[in-house]
């Protein structure tokens, strides 16, 4: 369905997603210098969701908008902000950039291994193991004590099935840093 489809249909006829679009449209027709959205993607599906953020970084880049965003969706803020701001009981505990808050907070990794055979893995410093069924793991590695290869080595890379290394998901850092903790 495009626009002009339901620029005649009342409100109340609209999908959220379809309403979602026509607020943002209606916010942007005059070409601001600023924009403030709030949640503007909440209960929307993917493929709505991923138009949205498209429009709005494309407002970024083509007029030059200024873009105020404030979403408790950790996707809109990873996908759209450059610079980041968490705010707690009125007050500000995080202002910076978002590849400075994914440099300095994302200092652990999650590994998921699958094993042709049982190993014996232990906690010490630098990895816990989060869960263990014999062949196969997973485990938070502290990159600053341990580094993956050195992983690896204690596994015997032959034996190793399948690997998969991911940080550890922006919602995570964002809610240690509300918590007060630094992971």
């Amino acid at each position: 369905m495009k626009y002009g489809d339901f620029i005649n249909t009342p409100v109340r006829n609209l999908s959220l997603g379809q309403r979602i679009r026509c607020e943002i449209v209606a916010s942007l027709i005059h070409k601001p210098d600023i924009l403030f959205l709030d949640e503007p993607t909440i209960g929307l599906d993917p493929v709505v969701k991923e138009n949205i953020r498209n429009l709005i970084k494309k407002m970024n880049k083509e007029y030059n908008t200024t873009i105020f965003l404030t979403s408790h969706d950790v996707g809109d803020i990873e996908k759209l902000c450059k610079r980041v701001i968490i705010v707690n009981h009125g007050k500000i505990i995080m202002d910076d950039t978002m590849n400075n808050l994914k440099y300095h907070y994302l200092n652990k990794k999650i590994i998921e291994v699958k094993m042709k055979e049982n190993v014996n893995l232990k906690n010490e410093e630098g990895i816990t193991i989060l869960k263990d069924n014999g062949n196969s793991f997973k485990i938070e590695l502290d990159i600053q004590k341990k580094s993956v290869s050195d992983i690896i080595k204690m596994l015997d890379a032959d034996k190793i099935i399948d690997i998969n290394i991911s940080n550890i998901p922006l919602e995570d850092i964002i809610t240690e840093i509300y918590k007060g903790e630094k992971i």
